[in-house]
């Protein structure tokens, strides 16, 4: 951000055009929506976690790492990032993940598959029952 020489707030942005890859191009390029550059930047900055967490869901087979990553996009998108910071990062990965799995559980409820979500049972050593 540049701040100008009065001391004022912050007034300009800049977003490196690799982030902007994915935003839509529009008629003239000096316009750019908050919305759609802070998306932009969000998903520059967490898409290589948001892989790697997307092939350890789908390793099941239940569902594809593709289709993973397009929730959490969309995700990402509605949750607008422009409302977070940086300390906001482990509750924006957590929301993020959520969706992820939900997609991934909807999607085995499609199918009919049985819960790709690990049931685990702890038994308790108590001793013998008198009867």
């Amino acid at each position: 951000m540049s701040v100008r020489e009065s001391g004022s707030a912050p007034t300009d942005l800049v977003i490196p055009q690799a982030a902007l890859a994915g935003v839509m191009e529009t008629q003239s390029a000096a316009v750019v929506y908050p919305e759609a550059a802070a998306h932009a930047l969000a998903w520059a900055q967490i898409e290589g976690w948001v892989q790697r967490t997307a092939q350890g869901l789908a390793s099941d087979g239940s569902t594809t790492a593709g289709e993973l990553v397009s929730e959490a996009r969309h995700e990402l998108w509605e949750l607008d990032p422009s409302r977070f910071d940086a300390s906001d990062e482990i509750w924006l990965k957590g929301a993020l993940r959520r969706a992820m799995r939900r997609e991934r559980d909807d999607e085995v409820r499609r199918r009919g598959m049985r819960s790709a979500v690990p049931f685990r049972v702890r038994l308790l050593n108590t001793g013998a029952i008198a009867l």
